[in-house]
């Protein structure tokens, strides 16, 4: 049994007992049954990888509000005078 390395050098899959490890950047993602089982799972990883948002800090934005909303009386004070 002989584990191979992905075209780009990102994963790694390696015999693992009678399972196969699959290893992304030195960190170990999951454990198959066969290979085919790897190769499905590195294209989905490959695919959430280019599918998420970049790395850059999100702007914040203030809260929106609805313009069709009635605005809410004010309540009137429960204190006694």
């Amino acid at each position: 049994m002989k584990g191979f390395i992905s075209d780009d050098g990102n994963y790694g899959v390696f015999p693992y007992g009678k399972q196969w490890m699959v290893i992304y950047h030195n960190k170990q993602l999951d454990v198959f049954k066969t290979l085919t089982q790897c190769k499905k799972y590195i294209k989905q990883h490959q695919d959430t990888l280019k599918t998420e948002p970049s790395e850059a800090p999100e702007r914040k934005r203030s809260p929106r509000v609805k313009k069709d909303t009635p605005k809410v009386p004010p309540r009137k004070s429960t204190k006694k005078k």
